[in-house]
């Protein structure tokens, strides 16, 4: 009997030791899959950084940011800018310690696409299954839009970085906030703190916030729906005054390019955006299809499910959105306007102040763009 119950206890131990091995194994599996897609997306980002010259919002970003202006000066560009300053102060502080040129005025926007891939690889945790923590940052990773983004001196690749916060901030509270409230707690936190930096730094990021805030309103218990109104008016009472002080420094002549966007364009500039064309949305559609038919649909698609979440969300960021659109009707002609330059790109003079700029012929129609504070205009010059 003592053999035999040796030989049990060797059998389990063995057991156990295999277990632990496998769940290392596994462990070490997606931390090397994850540590590949982050290196795949930072070399998409940082290779050739610098192949296409500046173009117009660019340089409009250069000189708001201009680190030889006094701080009143940068501000009251900022304020004549139809965007909120959190990115511009960004951009001011790494042009006052590295100067400006088109490597250290993307470097900002390199970073930020970076550390999108890295939050969506790490931050969700148990949330998502091991297929969705690799699928997450890979979509992010090689994304035509988000790519394209992260190479470019705007507020975008931040604004990117902000939103996949917020998204995996909705994940994680909705499924966490039922069995830990602790964790949920931390996670209602990182949406606030995220939904109010967002807003700080695009407006289109505190409409995703408000569509973040009703969807969990939408979806957690009843015990918990208070705790997630006081958040979100937490976040319009701190945003709100930014919003009224900025109206008196804009017109409506500098954002009626959004009533000018058809519902069609606006469709199709998403789906180049996200997919690179329609060949490969085909494709993302089909994948679905698999996944949905193996998994199980109703699991997957289940309201409270994090499918039946991201969802929601993105319903409610478009209808805010669209509702935005509708709000912004053209009223006037931009150009009306003094401050509308027609250069689609442009490149920044060697040696030369920035500020004086050299046109240059390119295919294609002019894009017009408003450069606030420039204090000139710049024109497409066809040679």
């Amino acid at each position: 009997m003592s053999g035999q119950a040796t030989r049990m206890k060797v059998l389990q131990g063995i057991s156990r030791l295999e277990d632990q091995i496998g769940l290392r194994a596994g462990r070490n599996g997606l931390a090397i899959a994850l540590c590949i897609v982050v290196v795949l997306g930072a070399g998409l980002r940082v290779y050739a950084i610098n192949f296409q010259s500046l173009w117009t919002d660019e340089i409009s970003s250069l000189v708001i940011t201009d680190p030889t202006l006094p701080f009143r000066q940068f501000w009251d560009r900022v304020l004549a800018d139809t965007h909120p300053p959190i990115y511009y102060l960004v951009l001011r502080w790494s042009s006052s310690a590295f100067g400006q040129s088109e490597i250290i005025a993307r470097a900002p926007s390199v970073l930020f696409g970076i550390l999108t891939i890295c939050a969506a690889a790490i931050l969700p945790g148990e949330s998502l299954s091991r297929s969705s923590r690799i699928a997450l940052p890979m979509l992010l990773a090689v994304s035509p839009g988000a790519v394209w983004y992260a190479r470019e001196a705007r507020s975008y690749a931040l604004l990117l970085l902000l939103s996949t916060l917020i998204t995996v901030a909705c994940i994680r509270l909705l499924r966490y906030l039922p069995h830990k409230d602790r964790t949920a707690r931390g996670a209602l936190t990182m949406l606030t703190m995220t939904a109010l930096l967002a807003s700080f730094t695009h407006y289109f990021g505190f409409l995703l916030a408000m569509a973040a805030f009703f969807s969990c309103f939408l979806l957690v218990d009843s015990r918990h729906r208070a705790i997630v109104v006081l958040s979100g008016c937490g976040v319009i009472a701190l945003f709100m005054p930014w919003v009224v002080y900025h109206s008196r420094f804009i017109t409506r002549q500098q954002v009626t390019w959004i009533g000018e966007l058809s519902v069609a364009a606006s469709i199709d500039w998403f789906k180049h955006l996200a997919f690179g064309g329609t060949p490969s949305l085909l494709v993302f559609i089909g994948a679905v299809v698999v996944v949905l038919a193996t998994k199980g649909r109703r699991s997957r698609v289940a309201l409270n499910s994090t499918i039946g979440a991201c969802a929601l969300l993105c319903l409610l960021t478009l209808a805010a959105a669209a509702l935005h659109t509708n709000l912004d009707e053209p009223q006037h002609d931009r150009r009306s306007s003094g401050h509308i330059c027609d250069c689609r790109r442009a490149d920044v003079m060697p040696n030369a102040p920035l500020g004086h700029y050299r046109g240059r012929d390119v295919s294609g129609p002019s894009n017009r763009a408003y450069v606030p504070g420039a204090g000139r205009l710049l024109h497409d010059r066809r040679k």
